[in-house]
């Protein structure tokens, strides 16, 4: 069943709280020095707190896959299509934590 729509100030702070969260994430994307930090919180909230052992060629393969997911951010800003926002800055977000937690390892024999 479908929900009524929301009135009055109710209404106003349910879209005042998406355009803050859009900000924000738009913000985490874009800040460089905070960055950091801000991912390691999106690692540890995602669960990434065990160890993210990779080998150098995984870690070349997460950094090609984020590198690629930053070109289609950037594509995709050109366009007004928001979910497709959305899902390539979870995906970025994903694979930059995983890059942020790898720790390298050699390969195994």
């Amino acid at each position: 069943m479908k929900e009524a729509p929301k009135a009055g100030a109710a209404a106003f702070g349910a879209i005042h709280a998406k355009k803050r969260g859009r900000a924000r994430h738009e913000q985490s994307i874009c800040q460089g020095s905070g960055r950091r930090a801000g991912l390691r919180g999106i690692a540890r909230e995602a669960g990434f707190a065990a160890p993210n052992f990779v080998t150098r060629k995984g870690l070349a393969a997460i950094d090609a896959e984020a590198e690629r997911l930053r070109a289609e951010y950037t594509a995709a800003q050109a366009t007004d299509d928001r979910a497709l926002l959305a899902r390539v800055a979870r995906d970025l977000r994903y694979w930059e934590a995983r890059r942020l937690t790898a720790q390298l390892v050699p390969p195994a024999p």
